[in-house]
Parts: C-alpha cells; sequence; structure tokens
C-alpha cells in the first residue's frame, strides 16, 4: 500500500513562475526519480492538473505536511500583496504610484 508524500518545491519544478505544493504516491528512494503532480492550492487553485517525472534530487529534504500542502501558504513567498492603509480620523482614499 503506498503513502502520499507532499512537496515543498522550487519554482518552474512543476511549471509554476513560485513556489507551489506536489504529492507523490510513489517514494523518493534511490537516484530514481518520482512522479510528483501539483496540488491546486494557494496561489495556484485554479491551474490546470499537471505532473511530472523529478528527480530524487528535487524532492529530496522537501517534504512537508499534509495539511501545509493543502493549505498552499508557501505558494505566496514572493509574491506581492497591496494593502491601503488608512490614517486614524483621515477620509477613506487610496493613492496609487
Amino acid at each position: 500500500m503506498s503513502t502520499t508524500r507532499y512537496f515543498y518545491l522550487k519554482p518552474e519544478v512543476l511549471s509554476t513562475s513560485g513556489f507551489c505544493y506536489g504529492a507523490s504516491d510513489s517514494s523518493p528512494d534511490g537516484d530514481a526519480t518520482v512522479h510528483v503532480r501539483r496540488l491546486a492550492s494557494g496561489r495556484w487553485i485554479d491551474l490546470a492538473e499537471f505532473a511530472a517525472e523529478l528527480p530524487v534530487s528535487a524532492v529530496r529534504h522537501r517534504e512537508v505536511s499534509e495539511q501545509e500542502a493543502l493549505s498552499g501558504v508557501g505558494s505566496y513567498v514572493g509574491s506581492c500583496v497591496c494593502v491601503a492603509h488608512r490614517w486614524d480620523g483621515s477620509a477613506e482614499r487610496w493613492t496609487y504610484g
């Protein structure tokens, strides 16, 4: 019986411009490759299904919990979030530039 393993992968490894999560039902032991499918989570939740055969070196030491992988929290590393700041007592207005 196989166990699903979850990985936090570097940009471009599974065809994303940023970090993403992948899952595999095979064991990344030895010098072989491992079949990893990209998880639809975090910032990549709307991407189409994608999978690749990766060298074990791409997933070695990158295993994470199922909870982290499904939350997608790490996929936002390196992205920007714009937050408007409103001073106390000031009118609601935003200046971009």
